[in-house]
């Protein structure tokens, strides 16, 4: 049971105690009011998202309203001015609306332009609640902007953790676009991270140390150091515990993955009955995020979806296009992301690419200026010198 059912559970074993010293007819309602008891103390899901303008976000307006689910976009109307504007938002609505939530309230923060949910709000408390944890946190394939966490996390991890999850390296980093936890722990969280922030004048250091000026503002790498600053504090462990999310059973973070990566399954009589399968994990996902790249798939899905699970020759095309893509910039990623780390530092360049620099024609653009330069390259090496008389 979750903890605020063992505590009733706890309140209606004394209420039965008590019964028992008045008489046998009173003793026998005491499960009743227990379930009664339960009934009128669910779990109350609140999710949030950050959006300074809200016409981007229908997508996920749409669904959450689509799952019956309390969704409360914060700082619309107020200026962008970089990614801590998205923990100071959080952070001032936190403060101001704290009376407003109650200590078991399970809080969910989702990027605004590219997550979706296809959970109802019971099935997200069960999928939480089933981690045993005050916050989990999602992962993605791809480290960014820190890309020394990988081998950090892997290089610490016992090797039967390792074995439970045998699609490491993958799904090992951190990603700030998803996560859920019991309120009290989320409060403190963004607490740690809006100090953060402040420490680095609008720019937080990561976990190793460096600082970075406000040009290379990132929330993630505000979200990771606050968690490498707990995983190594053994002492903060048995009041504080976070999870993150491997499998992806929670969250599926797109970004770097295929389309041929998911397994996607909607009823053609009722597109809210859908699942969204990892295939390298065997775990189907209640939010899809379309980080990076992994917005182009994040937006075919979605297209699948509201059709029913009817996919387009057109959809169909995009897809092989997108995984071609994928498939060649996977050589390319991860000395990118180093590259990208070390210009932060040294030059304080941002080079970051994130869900609103693609659009759907982009892989096929990519594959055509590829396939050209392919061609000419086989041409050019094909011509012969004329033949010696």
């Amino acid at each position: 049971f979750p903890a605020h059912q063992k505590l009733l559970f706890l309140h209606s074993f004394r209420l039965n105690s008590l019964f028992m010293m008045q008489s046998c007819a009173l003793r026998t309602l005491w499960p009743l009011v227990y379930f009664i008891a339960v009934a009128y103390s669910k779990q109350r899901l609140k999710v949030l998202s950050f959006a300074t303008d809200a016409d981007p976000s229908h997508y996920l307006q749409q669904f959450t309203a689509s799952y019956g689910l309390d969704l409360q976009l914060v700082g619309v109307g107020t200026k962008w001015t970089g990614f801590s504007s998205k923990v100071r938002g959080f952070y001032n609505h936190f403060i101001v609306n704290a009376s407003e939530y109650q200590d078991d309230d399970i809080v969910m923060i989702l990027d605004a332009y590219d997550t979706i949910v296809i959970c109802d709000e019971q099935h997200f408390v069960d999928k939480f609640n089933e981690y045993e944890a005050d916050i989990v946190m999602s992962t993605g394939k791809e480290c960014w902007p820190d890309p020394n966490l990988q081998q950090f996390l892997l290089n610490d991890m016992d090797e039967a953790t390792k074995a439970q999850h045998s699609y490491f390296p993958y799904f090992v980093c951190i990603n700030s676009g998803a996560m859920m936890g019991r309120f009290p722990a989320m409060l403190n969280m963004v607490k740690r991270v809006m100090q953060l922030v402040e420490e680095g004048d609008g720019s937080c250091s990561d976990f190793q140390g460096n600082k970075f000026g406000n040009k290379t503002q990132s929330d993630q790498r505000c979200y990771t150091t606050y968690f490498v600053e707990w995983y190594n504090d053994t002492t903060k462990h048995a009041e504080l515990n976070i999870k993150l999310d491997h499998a992806h059973s929670l969250f599926a973070t797109m970004g770097g993955m295929m389309t041929l990566n998911y397994a996607v399954n909607v009823n053609p009589n009722d597109n809210k009955n859908v699942s969204v399968v990892n295939t390298y994990t065997g775990e189907s996902s209640c939010v899809l995020h379309g980080n990076g790249p992994g917005v182009i798939p994040w937006r075919l899905f979605i297209k699948q979806i509201l059709n029913n699970g009817s996919i387009s020759r057109k959809e169909y095309l995009d897809r092989l296009s997108y995984d071609f893509y994928v498939s060649w910039m996977d050589w390319f990623t991860i000395p990118y992301q180093r590259v990208s780390h070390y210009m932060s530092i040294q030059y304080g360049l941002d080079m970051g690419l994130h869900s609103t620099n693609f659009t759907e024609d982009a892989p096929m653009r990519f594959n055509i200026v590829f396939f050209t330069i392919l061609i000419v390259a086989m041409s050019l090496c094909c011509i012969r010198s004329p033949a010696r008389k």
